[in-house]
């Protein structure tokens, strides 16, 4: 008994220690980040290749708030951003390890699927990464698969404090 007592503590502490090390190894660090994102959309003519649509690029002075990895890596969180009110969603297949995670999402209206979504996300001091593969079912227009690539890259110090946003 007091041997499996010792390996308990002894496997906590491990494992606490060792969950420190990994959120510090993953926590993209304060200053100018890049960010760029490109969604592609099915093509208008079937047989050709998916059409990009890009975003602006911009860059801004980021905090040590603004770049928290639960932002980024909190499943329920990114639920919440892309399932519409009257859908109820399901999360499954939630793999994370250090720096990445990825899970798919399936939602539906009435009982009926309206889209499901598989996403991966890596991220690592200077560079943040998620892609969305989203699957739409539109009775109407038909089905459509949509891809949205998001990229973070970290361009160095800010010359000025972090703009405050005002609440």
């Amino acid at each position: 008994m007091r041997h499996s007592r010792f390996f308990l503590i002894t496997a906590s502490i491990t494992l606490l220690l060792g969950s420190c090390s990994v959120s510090a190894q993953t926590t993209p660090k304060p200053g100018n980040w890049t960010r760029s994102a490109v969604t592609y959309l099915p093509p208008r003519i079937k047989g050709e290749p998916p059409r990009p649509w890009p975003d602006e690029p911009n860059t801004v002075c980021r905090s040590v708030l603004e770049l928290r990895p639960s932002l980024f890596l909190d499943a329920q969180k990114q639920k919440k951003n892309l399932a519409s009110p009257d859908e109820q969603c399901e999360l499954s297949e939630y793999k994370s390890e250090v720096g990445k995670a990825s899970w798919n999402m399936l939602c539906k209206k009435e009982g009926e699927e309206t889209h499901s979504a598989q996403f991966e996300v890596r991220m690592s001091a200077t560079k943040i990464y998620t892609k969305i593969k989203r699957h739409i079912k539109d009775p109407i227009s038909g089905d459509a698969d949509v891809l949205y690539e998001e990229r973070y890259e970290r361009e160095g110090d800010c010359d000025e404090a972090p703009v405050q946003v005002k609440k």
